[in-house]
């Protein structure tokens, strides 16, 4: 298991993994087998980037339509979206996304989660 580093919008190269996760450029992460799952928290069109046998991507979108571009992109991209809220799921429903491909998971943080193991 290995984060994969893309950056985007917002990068932070501080940003805290838990230990022992290895991060890894697109392309050292290319040359592992594939993972059974990938999961991310990619802007659609570089879904690409995504690597797994079983994709699954975190989705925040704050209006009530997306653009279709988005929808083409997350439809090949990806087995299942994450989103955080019933908002974002109705967004991606109204857009013409799978209800079936849509789970709402809400954010939380366990400050334990970056703490070393006793």
């Amino acid at each position: 298991m290995a984060a994969i580093v893309t950056r985007g919008f917002r990068y932070d190269p501080d940003f805290p993994l838990p230990l022992g996760l290895p991060m890894l450029s697109v392309s050292d992460g290319q040359q592992l087998p594939i993972p059974e799952i990938g999961l991310g928290f990619l802007h659609p069109p570089h879904l690409k980037r995504l690597l797994g046998n079983y994709k699954a991507n975190l989705f925040v979108w704050k209006s009530n339509l997306l653009p279709p571009d988005w929808i083409d992109w997350l439809d090949e991209g990806v087995d299942f979206v994450i989103v955080p809220s019933s908002f974002s799921r109705s967004a991606l429903i109204s857009s013409g996304f799978s209800t079936s491909k849509i789970a709402i998971v809400p954010y939380g943080y366990a400050e334990q989660w970056l703490q070393p193991k006793p």
